[in-house]
């Protein structure tokens, strides 16, 4: 007789460049491979208990003998197979929790992409369960890593998998549906690189595997692999005065704005371009080619992210926006009422703003994108106001709203004194509360900036040297309107361009910035924690 509850683990079976590309992009397939065998190694040895429960591996049908070797090798008796043999994940899904529950009172189904995932966290799920219909393991990307249900409802086929509105949507078709839902911790899912830092915080008997693959990658030689992430700063100009921002106390470089032909510079030596933000220090809807730049990088495949302060979103260019194919707009506001708004944009813009997103929802419809949200930069002058903040995003259409770090350039707002960082205490939780539960009622997603949840955010991390954790310069690069090579943006705020800079693309081609002594220089220093200058402070005065 089989336990009254199942526990499935979903996951594709291992095949090299065929599986966990996205972290095959920056660690190669090889190592990708490596490590989506670790990860389901892991789950499978972590939450082996046949007293508790019964464990199973959901997957794709083995498609040579080979596979069908390496399946049973992998699992090693520890859970039986379930082929649900479905052509998309959602009935996939579906169907598992079909065929599981005829057999069993209560069923989660896990992702294969949590190899930190702790049998504790399990059987806080299935005691969920005791009073819920459904029970989410919600992750920083709007999806979810665990889901468990007591009855097939289907609350997959006509969710858009596979996008950050995956949990948004779920929690709004459970509640037209009448069921209960609890909702788990977030934890983190490993589907880029960077997203394995999130080991570090893990019990250290938990993704033993993963963390031996993870300690052979030798980062010094993933440098070589060109970068699949940009932030690019198509102006230096911008037409607000805003507080925390150190353009406002500090000229960082002469004013410039991108060309298409400057952009092309820029993008036609990177290959594997996976992702391009258009924002640094200036506003970017001031520069004329803006949206030629998102088609573009949107026909080369990469995800599109727009950074803008919103008073500039006419009615064209919302026009423009949809026309580019965008994914992601961001908007900045810092507040509700206009004396907060004016004291950290340096100017009277909380009406205008409210009627340009307004104007740019409804121009958007019932169009899937792009994902709109607005962004705060969080200080202690504002955070009282961000559950307000959650009310106006629902007001407004609004499907996200961000908590912003606040980084320290001693200037303005930008100082310790206003920062939450370390200093919350019981007012910065009450108010994160009442944020959290404002975004639940109203169903907009509420985060911190860095893919963290907002409270950890504000929290100096144990690690006395957190710069380590920081993979940015393995896998991202900042370049300037006037074409040169930063290591981040958040260096961008502490110190001039001069200061950072590590190659000029004017002068010098990807591969020789890349693979140059100056990325040497900075990716030793964070390894060897002796990070340089403008590094010191990210993770113990800001997040990461």
């Amino acid at each position: 007789m089989h336990p009254t509850a199942a526990v499935a683990i979903i996951s594709k079976l291992p095949r090299q460049g065929r599986t966990k590309t996205r972290l095959a992009r920056t660690l190669g397939d090889l190592a990708a491979l490596e490590l989506h065998r670790a990860f389901l190694a892991d789950e499978l040895r972590q939450l082996h208990a046949p007293q508790d429960w019964r464990l199973l591996l959901v997957h794709d049908a083995p498609q040579t003998p080979e596979e069908t070797l390496a399946l049973q090798a992998l699992v090693a008796g520890r859970a039986d197979s379930l082929v649900p043999g479905q052509a998309d994940l959602a009935h996939e899904l579906l169907a598992a929790f079909a065929a599981l529950l005829q057999h069993h009172e209560r069923v989660l189904l896990v992702s294969g992409d949590v190899p930190h995932v702790d049998p504790q966290q399990i059987s806080a799920a299935l005691q969920a369960l005791d009073a819920a219909d459904l029970v989410l393991g919600p992750g920083p990307d709007g999806g979810y890593f665990l889901v468990g249900m007591k009855a097939p409802h289907d609350v997959f086929t006509t969710i858009p998998m596979g996008t950050a509105a995956v949990e948004k949507a779920t929690l709004a078709l459970a509640q037209r549906l009448g069921l209960t839902v609890a909702r788990l911790p977030a934890m983190v899912d490993v589907d880029e690189a960077q997203d394995l830092l999130a080991l570090e915080h893990a019990r250290p008997e938990l993704a033993v595997m993963t963390r031996e693959v993870v300690a052979r990658l030798d980062r010094g030689v993933l440098g070589a692999t060109l970068p699949t992430e940009l932030q690019v700063e198509v102006t230096s100009r911008c037409n607000l005065r805003c507080s925390a921002c150190l353009i406002t106390h500090q000229t960082l470089a002469p004013d410039a704005d991108l060309t298409l032909a400057d952009w092309h510079r820029i993008v036609d030596g990177l290959p594997n371009l996976a992702r391009v933000a258009f924002q640094l220090n200036g506003e970017p809807l001031l520069c004329r080619d803006v949206f030629d730049m998102i088609g573009d990088a949107v026909q080369r495949g990469a995800h599109t992210v727009l950074n803008t302060n919103g008073t500039l979103l006419d009615e064209r260019r919302c026009a423009q926006v949809l026309d580019s194919g965008l994914h992601e707009l961001r908007i900045s506001l810092d507040g509700v009422k206009p004396a907060t708004v004016e004291r950290m944009a340096g100017a009277d813009i909380l009406e205008i703003v409210k009627k340009r997103v307004r104007a740019m929802v409804q121009a958007r419809g019932t169009a899937p994108r792009p994902r709109i949200s607005l962004w705060m930069v969080a200080t202690r002058l504002n955070i009282a106001e961000l559950p307000d903040l959650v009310q106006l995003a629902a007001d407004l259409g609004v499907d996200e709203v961000y908590a912003q770090r606040l980084v320290l350039t001693g200037h303005g707002v930008a100082t310790r004194e206003h920062s939450l960082h370390g200093r919350g205490g019981a007012r910065l939780a009450d108010i994160v509360a009442r944020a959290e539960a404002v975004a639940a009622r109203t169903g907009v997603a509420l985060r911190a900036s860095g893919r963290q949840p907002i409270l950890e955010s504000f929290a100096v991390p144990d690690d006395p040297q957190p710069q380590r954790g920081c993979w940015r310069p393995w896998r991202s690069a900042v370049v300037t309107a006037s074409l040169r090579v930063l290591p981040c943006c958040i260096a961008s705020f502490v110190a001039p361009y001069e200061e950072l800079e590590l190659g000029d693309l004017r002068a010098q081609s990807w591969a020789e910035i890349w693979n140059g002594a100056a990325y040497q220089r900075l990716r030793g220093g964070l390894l060897s924690g002796a990070p340089k200058p403008e590094c010191r402070s990210c993770g113990k005065e800001w997040s990461l």
